[in-house]
């Protein structure tokens, strides 16, 4: 018999809060007037448009090399703080074509 490893909500693990605080940190430069360090959705529409390519590559790499270590905690922070920049992000797009 196999035991599966127990793992945490995404949101409240160690690795999401260290990809949380390094997203916040890049989001203060542009907009240091920043709230709440936990509200990654104003984190991720604080990075400026330049770095959300390398931000995305960045989140992808770690993905695989966690699920590649069998690191399953921060694969799936990654995942998640990935499909939720994805989400922002296309949102800010759609209004930004609405605007124009």
């Amino acid at each position: 018999m196999h035991a599966f490893p127990q793992t945490t909500r995404p949101e409240t693990s160690r690795a999401f809060t260290i990809i949380l605080e390094r997203l916040y940190a890049m989001a203060l430069q542009t907009d240091p007037s920043l709230g709440d360090p936990a509200d990654l959705d104003a984190s991720l529409t604080a990075l400026p448009t330049e770095n959300r390519s390398q931000v995305m590559l960045v989140l992808e790499s770690v993905e695989s090399r966690a699920q590649t270590r069998a690191d399953v905690e921060l694969a799936e922070a990654a995942r998640m703080v990935r499909h939720a920049a994805r989400r922002v992000w296309a949102y800010e797009d759609s209004g930004s074509l609405r605007c124009a």
